[in-house]
């Protein structure tokens, strides 16, 4: 499937890539979420054997991680390596709220089962009117080894692993993440205490949204902005990929995605704006599309994000 998406359900507008479980406009309790997105499985730690000449051979520090719903290998993991099950997933999710239910907007397995996302919708701000932002909590998980159980506020839609990748790479140093060890569990415990933190984050990222939208940015300004992200290269080198660059930003700018909603165009919120779609949709990468995302956690995609707020905050916000 597109995207490493294996499974998914989503509520409201359909994915980019098309893939998932339609389950209507309006997001659904957890019991539906996991049944629609075929998450009804569970992981199993099992010993691994080497096939020698004499025999197999027990291997004691590792575990093979299995799916008890086909038999299929995950990865490959330590002896001491606990599991985080799909329903315990949802379960942790749920008790983020003391009063009333946690309604899930999307939520799939990704690269095989390998990764299973949960992504919560808890309430949505106005930038400018028209201009729409959701927030929500995403869980990530992986089921192979390759990371911590992980919490974080987020702004962006999860629908995919690229989206994935986005989220996290923008929630860097927010939300709780958790290895998968013995105390695991009881770490755990402690993301109750998440769903506060998460309205804290998406509370200064709204914060910091509308002031953008509240300064305006004159030709100049967007010109200095776009040559500190993108600079001409070492003297000798040609300059022609970078203004190149830096034309496809100035488009997003004027012309890229909300920059006909009134009150957007010509201010710090328009640029911001360009840079994200830019990395996330118009930046040159060998990858595609999958490896724009990527990069926004793992590469230059996401410090380029880093350094358009640092730059729009000291520029625009701190004078």
């Amino acid at each position: 499937m597109a995207a490493a998406v294996e499974t998914m359900m989503y509520a409201g507008n359909v994915p980019w890539h098309g893939e998932g479980q339609y389950v209507g406009d309006h997001d659904v309790l957890s019991a539906e979420a996991m049944k629609q997105a075929r998450l009804g499985w569970s992981v199993n730690k099992t010993d691994i054997y080497a096939s020698l000449e004499g025999g197999d051979v027990y291997i004691p520090g590792s575990r093979a991680m299995v799916r008890d719903s086909d038999q299929k290998v995950l990865g490959i993991v330590g002896k001491n390596y606990e599991p985080l099950q799909n329903s315990e997933a949802f379960q942790l999710m749920d008790e983020l709220v003391e009063e009333g239910d946690v309604r899930y907007h999307t939520a799939g397995a990704l690269d095989g089962g390998r990764k299973v996302f949960l992504l919560a919708k808890i309430g949505g701000y106005e930038v400018v009117p028209g201009d729409l932002v959701d927030k929500f909590i995403l869980l990530y998980n992986s089921h192979d080894g390759s990371g911590a159980v992980r919490w974080l506020p987020t702004e962006v839609r999860v629908v995919c692993a690229n989206t994935v990748a986005l989220a996290l790479g923008k929630g860097r140093g927010d939300g709780l993440a958790v290895r998968h060890t013995r105390n695991m569990k009881t770490r755990l415990g402690e993301a109750r205490n998440i769903f506060g933190i998460a309205q804290h984050e998406l509370k200064k990222r709204e914060d910091f949204s509308r002031m953008l939208a509240n300064t305006r940015m004159t030709d100049m300004e967007f010109r200095e902005f776009s040559n500190i992200l993108i600079p001409d290269p070492a003297e000798g080198k040609s300059v022609t990929r970078a203004q190149n660059n830096r034309d496809k930003l100035q488009n997003l700018y004027l012309m890229g995605r909300g920059a006909e909603i009134p009150g957007v165009r010509f201010t710090g919120w328009a640029a911001y704006n360009a840079v994200t779609e830019y990395v996330n949709y118009s930046r040159s990468s060998k990858g595609g599309q999958s490896n724009r995302f990527q990069s926004a956690l793992f590469g230059s995609g996401e410090k380029l994000i880093r350094k358009a707020e640092d730059t729009l905050n000291t520029m625009l916000l701190a004078a």
